[in-house]
């Protein structure tokens, strides 16, 4: 039983490195849907199997996922991203209300008290979600707008307040076992895509397979 644990502590330390790693390289990807759409698959699952865990194993690695800051740094990034792409379509509609709103910088989010940070970026999840229909030309799909909705839920949990959106719901009764199935599942479909980087992107493709390496964990409970 401990070492199915440390086994499956090592997954989910990869899981988590592996979605870190790519929030923090999102202009490489975010214009890719499928990636969106299997990163977080496997992000809801990862969170879901971390929920089924106890504080000392979370962070048994010296690891215990991305920061507050981390995250506010990563949803800042992703919605200055998606307001640019909501600008672009509210100037080629003749929306200028539309496009004062969307014209937000990444300091406009990320100099925003946690409170007020949390308010603005759903306030303007909920106006990307009422255009996403209109903007498949413009490269935006819901999948991109989850992605952001995953990191605040993450970054609402590490302040130890409400979670807004709670994607992962119906996931929570399913067996640890079956979650970390489902999560590698996505990961590995994951690798599939992103050998389209192979050649046009080394750099990131090696850093990509690097976070992928599942680091065995020395056996810790007695």
């Amino acid at each position: 039983m401990e070492i199915f644990k440390d086994s499956l502590l090592g997954k989910v330390h990869m899981l988590e490195h592996t979605n870190a790693y790519l929030d923090d390289h999102v202009s490489i990807w975010i214009a890719i849907p499928i990636i969106s759409n299997y990163k977080n698959r496997m992000h809801e699952f990862t969170l879901s199997i971390k929920s089924h865990l106890s504080e000392e194993e979370k962070s048994s690695d010296g690891y215990s996922g991305q920061t507050v800051l981390q995250l506010k740094q990563q949803i800042s990034d992703k919605m200055d991203i998606l307001d640019d792409t909501l600008e672009a379509y509210a100037e080629d509609i003749g929306d200028t209300e539309l496009r004062d709103l969307a014209a937000n910088y990444y300091s406009d989010y990320y100099a925003l008290s946690y409170e007020k940070f949390e308010n603005k970026v759903t306030e303007m999840i909920s106006l990307l979600e009422t255009h996403v229909d209109k903007m498949t030309d413009y490269g935006l799909v819901q999948d991109q707008i989850d992605d952001v909705k995953l990191n605040l839920d993450e970054y609402q949990i590490g302040l130890d307040r409400p979670i807004t959106y709670d994607l992962g719901t119906e996931l929570s009764s399913k067996s640890l076992e079956s979650l970390v199935q489902e999560a590698t599942k996505y990961a590995e479909k994951l690798d599939h895509v992103m050998k389209r980087f192979k050649r046009s992107n080394v750099t990131f493709y090696r850093g990509y397979m690097t976070a992928r390496t599942v680091h065995e964990l020395a056996p810790a409970y007695a």
